[in-house]
């Protein structure tokens, strides 16, 4: 009975619509030879991360829904529309070829009176009129550009120097889920290490450049300091949809006399993505260590990422260098305000 409403509501509402058989829609992008491995990764990683679909391995399709897709109102019933589809990519001969099947409609009705009632339902597809049609082909459109788009820009090349960083000399270490960087200090000064110790314990309170810094776990017995920071917005992309990254991070300070080791491990991108009407808001995170240099999943947005934090962790060795070289002045300095 709820479908009937719904479906008789929505007919109502879109008078003198026509009907359209529903036919897959192809498209195609161009890409080089010998890169299709990786633009089927591209794909996978665009369509499941940024648009939110679902793979089924076993028929090689993705399945999802484009939200809020039609908007109608007449009088005091309003409704919503959103559209069941499924893509197939298979990308061989320096082509990606991409097919688009409409499903289905799921639509909410609501009757905008004191009873705000509320029905929910779905048209199936022998019944979807042809305007709707018409909105998924010009959808369709949209989330294939911005595909071209991510693929053009993401599919890169593995340099030949891959075993080092692009842009700094930083010493580091890759584990199995993480890439942990890692420096020695040395004071100036010659100063013990329970100053050193002392010190660092205030600097993250009041001066760790992340702002968000929480001592973890200390030891008086090994001079030891482990904290958890966020570099924060650190990262955005701008494209079919906006996303912006933050990287939690572990700083891990050993105090020896006159000198300390600074560890600073990180393991995921934390990204937020904004929705809009083809993709819906979403946080996920992806690993440091599965994408290039030091993986072999290769992406843009990771690489330029991958250079804003390396250029933060040589910002923050240099400000712990500075802490440690004020010596009894980076004590002295905390309440002077």
């Amino acid at each position: 009975m709820k479908k009937i409403l719904l479906t008789s509501a929505l007919f109502l509402l879109n008078l003198g619509a026509s009907f359209a058989q529903i036919e897959p829609i192809s498209k195609w992008i161009s890409i080089k030879k010998g890169e299709e491995d990786a633009v089927s990764q591209q794909v996978y990683d665009y369509l499941t991360n940024t648009m939110g679909l679902t793979y089924d391995e076993s028929n090689d399709i993705y399945s999802g829904v484009m939200k809020d897709m039609d908007f109608t109102r007449v009088g005091n019933k309003k409704c919503v529309s959103s559209f069941d589809y499924k893509v197939r990519a298979v990308a061989t001969q320096g082509k990606l070829t991409l097919t688009y099947l409409l499903c289905g409609i799921n639509s909410q009705l609501t009757i905008c009176d004191r009873s705000q009632k509320e029905e929910e339902g779905s048209l199936p597809v022998e019944s979807i009129p042809g305007f709707m049609i018409t909105k998924f082909t010009k959808a369709v459109d949209n989330v294939t550009n911005c595909l071209s788009g991510f693929i053009r820009n993401g599919v890169r090349k593995k340099p030949e120097c891959s075993k080092e960083p692009y842009w700094t000399s930083l010493t580091y270490i890759v584990e199995p889920s993480a890439v942990s960087y890692f420096t020695v200090l040395t004071s100036k000064k010659g100063l013990k290490k329970e100053l050193i110790y002392k010190i660092f314990e205030n600097y993250f309170t009041y001066a760790y450049r992340s702002g968000k810094a929480v001592i973890e776990n200390k030891s008086v017995e090994d001079y030891t300091i482990v904290a958890k920071g966020v570099f924060s917005n650190i990262h955005k992309y701008v494209g079919g949809c906006t996303e912006t990254y933050d990287v939690p991070h572990v700083v891990t300070i050993q105090c020896r006399d006159g000198r300390m080791r600074v560890t600073i491990t990180v393991s995921d991108y934390d990204i937020y993505r904004q929705g809009n009407a083809y993709v819906s808001s979403k946080r996920f995170t992806r690993n440091i260590a599965a994408y290039e240099p030091f993986g072999e999943m290769k992406d843009k947005e990771m690489v330029e990422c991958l250079e804003k934090v390396e250029l933060n962790i040589v910002s923050t060795f240099m400000d712990m260098q500075n802490a440690l070289d004020e010596g009894n002045n980076a004590l002295e300095n905390i309440d002077d305000w």
